[in-house]
Formats: C-alpha cells, sequence, structure tokens
C-alpha cells in the first residue's frame, strides 16, 4: 500500500455520499479503505452521509450547485439511484464507488467492485452522457420490474442474512410457488400484449439482481430500454430454463419477448408491484407510465470494460 498514487484531475472537488447501512453495513466498513485511497490519489473531497430516504439526492442537487465538481455514490444501487435523482439535467458527473448487495449498475459502466480500482476510474474521470429512466417524477439508472421481477426484488431486500445475488435467488424460490401471472395490457415498441404477464423488466443496463441478465444486450446509451416481457409461464418451465436467467439466453425461452423501445405503459385491474434500480417502488400500481431520457445524466466510468462481471 506503499506505491505512490496520482490523479490527473486532481484539482476537481468530489463529495462522496454514503449510506452507512448500504449492503447490511459493507459501506460502513470499508470507509477507511476508500479514504485510504482517495487520500493517496490526492484527490480532494468532502464526505457526507445520508439518513433517510432520498435524502441523497437532496445531497447532490445542493452540492454541485455549491460547486462541487463531482459527486460520488459510495454504496448500492439505491445510493446510486438516489445521488443521480439529484443530477440529472445537471452538468456535475455521477461518480461510483460500488460497496452494496447487488453492484448492478457498476458492471454496465465497467467499475470493479475494488476500491482501489474504482478510486483509479474516479480520477481517471472519463464521463459519458447515459440515459436515465422516468417514471412518475422519479428516474432510475439501471432498470424497472413489474410483476414477479418486482415481487422478488422486494423479498431480496428483507433477506437481511444474504446479499446480492445469493438473496435474490433464494428470493426467487420463495416467490415461484405464490406468485400469479397478473392480467395486463402492456404497450411498447408499436406491440400491445394483452392477458396474464409474469414479468416484464425494462433495462438501461445489462444486470439485476446481482448478475441476472433479463436484458442482456441493453447499454446505457442508445436512447431505448432493452424490454423482456414474460408471458404466463409454468413454474416447471421457470425451473428448466433457470440457467439462460444468468447467462443472457433467456430470449431463448418461448415464453419470452425481447425488445427495444424509448416507453413503455402499462394497466391492469390488478395491483402490480414494481421496483426500479432494485428498490420497491409501488406494491399497488394500476397504471405504468415509462419513458427513456436520452443522455440525461454524465457518469464517470470506465468505458473501455463494460461488459465486466464485477
Amino acid at each position: 500500500m506503499s506505491e505512490q498514487r496520482t490523479s490527473r484531475e486532481s484539482s476537481l472537488r468530489y463529495t462522496i455520499v454514503a449510506n452507512p447501512a448500504a449492503g447490511n453495513g459493507k459501506t460502513l466498513n470499508a470507509l477507511d479503505e476508500l479514504q485510504y485511497y482517495l487520500n493517496e490519489s490526492h484527490l480532494k473531497y468532502e464526505l457526507v452521509f445520508t439518513h433517510s430516504p432520498m435524502e441523497a439526492a437532496e445531497i447532490a442537487s445542493n452540492k454541485s450547485q455549491q460547486g462541487s465538481d463531482v459527486i460520488v455514490a459510495f454504496g448500492g444501487d439505491g445510493t446510486i439511484n438516489e445521488v443521480a435523482n439529484g443530477l440529472v439535467g445537471g452538468e456535475a458527473p455521477l461518480g461510483i464507488i460500488p460497496c452494496g448487495s447487488g453492484n448492478d449498475f457498476s458492471k454496465s459502466t465497467g467499475i470493479p467492485k475494488d476500491i482501489s480500482a474504482a478510486v483509479d476510474i474516479l480520477g481517471n474521470h472519463a464521463v459519458k452522457s447515459i440515459d436515465v429512466g422516468k417514471i412518475e417524477d422519479r428516474y432510475f439508472v439501471n432498470g424497472m420490474g413489474i410483476g414477479f421481477d418486482a415481487l422478488v426484488n422486494y423479498r431480496a431486500t428483507q433477506m437481511q442474512m444474504l446479499k446480492g445475488k445469493t438473496s435474490y435467488v433464494a428470493s426467487i424460490v420463495s416467490s415461484l410457488f405464490q406468485y400469479q401471472s397478473i392480467e395486463m395490457e402492456v404497450e411498447f415498441n408499436g406491440t400491445v400484449k394483452t392477458g396474464k404477464t409474469y414479468l416484464v423488466a425494462l433495462g438501461n443496463g445489462f444486470s439485476v439482481g446481482g448478475g441476472f441478465r433479463l436484458t442482456p444486450d441493453a447499454v446505457l446509451d442508445d436512447a431505448c430500454f432493452d424490454v423482456c416481457h414474460v408471458a404466463e409461464v409454468k413454474k416447471r418451465t421457470i425451473i428448466r430454463h433457470f440457467s439462460k436467467l444468468l447467462d443472457g439466453r433467456v430470449g431463448a425461452v418461448e415464453q419470452v419477448t425481447l425488445s427495444k423501445s424509448p416507453d413503455l405503459t402499462i394497466t391492469s385491474d390488478e395491483h402490480l408491484p414494481i421496483h426500479i434500480d432494485g428498490e420497491v417502488f409501488r406494491m399497488d400500481a394500476t397504471e405504468v407510465n415509462v419513458k427513456i431520457v436520452p443522455s440525461a445524466l454524465p457518469v464517470i466510468g470506465n468505458w473501455g470494460d463494460t461488459s465486466s462481471t464485477a
């Protein structure tokens, strides 16, 4: 740890927004390591902790307006989502030090879980403007799920003893034998699908649930969502094709439709569970209207390695 580290952007001012509860306390435990590498890289930073939902969005907005050059989310996908909501449409880029449970969005930005490497990427300051999704007054950067996917995310967040992909798999198993497909009308890319639907996933990034790939071809700057629509499907079919959720072959399943669309609308007489970026958004929606907002958020990433499985 005695190697001298330098930053090409050492004059920039960074605000590190940290959620001490992210990853079941993983962020708080990694704080000393983060500060060591920030200091070794000679980055000028201020560390700010969050204490309540959506506080990170307010901090990000205020700090960027007060002159902070980069607003960094130190935590999981939920923290990244909140910080991004405070930066959409502005000039200050989002920086990421992934330290949550799933770390799905960081996979699409090429940022590994290794804090030293993530700080190096932060200092390299390679900025790209990415698309974001919008539902009601809320933005999301990685993905959105309706139906079974959302229920699984909800249950995964309740599993305090399990993390990342392990909690997601356990939640799939616990939900599989209770969840029933929902009657809904889904409209995207000029197509209307009416009938019982198992799930709808929208991907801006390609990974959900700590490494599952429901939208394996999604990219962050093509002005479209990747849409995964799964019609009513038998439980034994899900079990038989489970590996395809992990390796990106989900489109080979008969009940699955993959498409691209800049927007999506869903209506239903039943309550629809929804997650955005792995966090519960609604559990009782009957109407969903979501759209892509192109090139709305500048993000620092490792853009030559966005196929990373880190």
